[in-house]
């Protein structure tokens, strides 16, 4: 769990404290919760349930234990369990029916009561290893405390560390089985709030299901990035089936292959898709072309600093600041993307590289073709190739000049890129619309990729196009203080209608949902995930219920 958007999305929790209330038997026409959560600290605690609800599970949360007779699951929070008497744990075990389980963490005297004990030894534990029905390892975004301790005899692991140490343990006390969790249920970390096995226990250990609702149309729009290369010898039409029952409402597909088996994918998904009343978009990753247009031009082929091809990762790229590799481009697209029945074209990840390192990386770094080369020339008076001749040091005021040419350069790509592609006569009247690294957030990219988004910011509004970024890296407080940023420019500067953003789908689980439920939230018509086969079968299950319930509990649904 690497990438967290969330931090301008979550809201700030204060304390209070509630006396824990048991006393005669709930009236009969009370609601029965599947999951039930006791507090002294509601609000403190309302994180956990609205989380639970946010997700379509039937949980509700009190300071009455009474109204845990009846609950599957009873949930006691550490810092509530810490706040109850012996009285109170007592009352709790009574009233706790037979079949439910109670779940807890951190030290108490409710956990000492069902049978745990603690050494003086604490942990931090960047992920953990989960040994319940589906064993995986999952990866923190931070590292969290943990004290270490010992579980009653005949106690099952259902995560550890990677020294082996329990973290999360099942065992019965009495007739009630228990679940003991030495990781706060909601931990706070510097970006959010992350909840540890959750999923995991609620629906692959319990069979506790969330409530779906359905409304007939969809007001978020949920779209998933699929790269074919990774999918080619799937069936195009049960493949599209599965993608739309799964919440997708729009989806953005490879561009850059021309083989038959592709065109003939491609064809029977688009149709089938359109079926499904999906909306499918062709994604380029200019100056990727194809592969095809690499063999067929290399005279056009892109040169690094060191003056090699630039087949940078898996992108074969080509040098579109050539006026004639341009027109070739254009040409190509036009006939390549109007064999299809496309509902737009989306332009992603179209920059100079290499975005990590920049002029400090020669053997990556781009634009170094003769073209380029040339131009620089005729107004610099100098070959910027030269700037890297072995044993010489590039000055401070030629690497000013050239990345600032760099990025002016760059610029006038987009601009004529999206001059060509609004041609209603020759792009079919097709929406387009920009998928971008972003400057405005992570100011190095001016630098390393040439990437001016207040420029290209400018181009999308006098366009009337779509405008989103890629997720920043690096989950830091830093970095969400830099998103907030990005999203108060965004919205200062362009229709907040046609803002969007690119989540990461390398991360798993709650912090995923949770970053995809807030977004939508933010950016309901662009809200991305890159890319579908990093998803894990079980995330995908849970999107239905997410999208339901952001329709669901949307203002639109209720006019």
């Amino acid at each position: 769990m690497k990438k967290m958007l969330c931090m301008f999305l979550l809201c700030l929790i204060l304390a209070t404290q509630t006396k824990l209330v048991y006393a005669s038997p709930l009236p009969n026409e009370t609601q029965n919760p599947d999951i039930f959560v006791l507090t002294t600290k509601e609000t403190s605690d309302s994180s956990l349930l609205s989380l639970l609800n946010n997700y379509g599970f039937k949980a509700t949360m009190s300071s009455d234990i009474r109204t845990a007779q009846q609950a599957s699951l009873v949930i006691v929070p550490g810092e509530s369990a810490q706040e109850m008497s012996q009285k109170d744990i007592e009352e709790l075990l009574r009233t706790i029916k037979q079949s439910a389980t109670l779940l807890t963490d951190s030290p108490s005297l409710l956990s000492q009561t069902i049978g745990l004990s603690w050494s003086s030894k604490k942990g931090l534990v960047p992920f953990y290893l989960w040994q319940g029905k589906r064993k995986n390892v999952v990866e923190l975004p931070s590292s969290l405390p943990f004290e270490v301790f010992s579980a009653p005899s005949q106690s099952r692991i259902l995560a550890e560390t990677a020294l082996n140490e329990p973290l999360c343990v099942e065992f019965k006390y009495k007739n009630v089985r228990c679940v003991y969790s030495a990781l706060p249920l909601g931990a706070s970390i510097d970006i959010g709030t992350v909840y540890p096995f959750f999923f995991d226990l609620l629906q692959y250990e319990w069979n506790i299901l969330p409530e779906k609702h359905a409304p007939e149309k969809n007001i978020s729009t949920l779209s998933i990035m699929i790269d074919w290369g990774f999918f080619y010898d799937r069936d195009p039409v049960s493949f599209a089936k599965q993608i739309a029952s799964e919440g997708f409402s729009r989806c953005i597909l490879s561009a850059w292959y021309t083989s038959p088996d592709y065109v003939d994918f491609t064809k029977k998904f688009i149709e089938e898709a359109h079926k499904q009343n999906m909306t499918i978009e062709a994604w380029l990753e200019l100056p990727l072309v194809s592969e095809e247009f690499w063999n067929t031009y290399p005279e056009w082929r892109e040169k690094t600093a060191l003056l090699s091809d630039a087949f940078i990762e898996w992108r074969p790229l080509m040098a579109l600041e050539d006026p004639n590799c341009f027109k070739e481009t254009i040409r190509f697209l036009q006939k390549h993307l109007n064999s299809f029945s496309w509902d737009g074209i989306y332009i992603a990840d179209l920059y100079f590289e290499h975005p990590d390192e920049g002029i400090g990386d020669p053997a990556r770094f781009t634009p170094m073709h003769p073209s380029f080369r040339e131009s620089y020339a005729q107004i610099h008076r100098k070959d910027p190739a030269s700037f890297f001749l072995p044993g010489k040091d590039i000055s401070e005021e030629d690497q000013t000049t050239l990345l600032q040419t760099r990025r002016e350069t760059l610029t006038q790509i987009y601009t004529q890129l999206l001059k060509e592609l609004m041609k209603e006569d020759q792009f079919q009247n097709k929406e387009v619309a920009l998928i971008m690294l972003d400057s405005l957030s992570s100011q190095h990219l001016a630098e390393t990729a040439g990437i001016d988004s207040q420029s290209l910011l400018f181009l999308a509004k006098e366009n009337k196009i779509p405008y989103i970024v890629r997720e920043p890296y690096a989950p830091d407080l830093e970095q969400q203080e830099r998103v907030n940023s990005l999203v108060r420019v965004l919205n200062e500067h362009y229709d907040e209608n046609r803002t969007g953003i690119v989540l990461n789908a390398e991360s798993q689980g709650i912090p995923l949902l949770e970053a995809i439920r807030s977004s939508l939230s933010v950016f309901p018509q662009y809200t991305l995930l890159n890319s579908y086969y990093l998803l894990n079968k079980e995330d995908l299950e849970m999107l239905p219920f997410i999208l339901s319930r952001e329709q669901k509990n949307s203002p639109q649904q209720e006019e």
